[in-house]
């Protein structure tokens, strides 16, 4: 199970902390496992506009493993 879905679990299951409720995913991140502030912005302006009552960012990309993470030139 992967973190989004883990977090999703948390959150809607029957014995989670909001059952019932309706989510949205929104994709941020590019291949290349970096996003600028502008998408993530309009991200939450489009969950925002659909009604979203919770947002959740879980913004992290890559293993963790500093043997595999790529950092994005700038």
């Amino acid at each position: 199970m992967g973190h989004g879905s883990m977090v999703a679990s948390v959150v809607g299951t029957k014995n989670g902390v909001a059952p019932g409720v309706t989510f949205g995913a929104y994709r941020v991140f590019g291949c290349g496992g970096y996003v600028g502030d502008n998408v993530l912005i309009e991200a939450i302006d489009r969950a925002v506009r659909d009604g979203c009552d919770v947002i959740n960012l879980s913004l992290a990309s890559g293993s963790g493993y500093a043997e595999t993470v790529s950092h994005p030139r700038r």
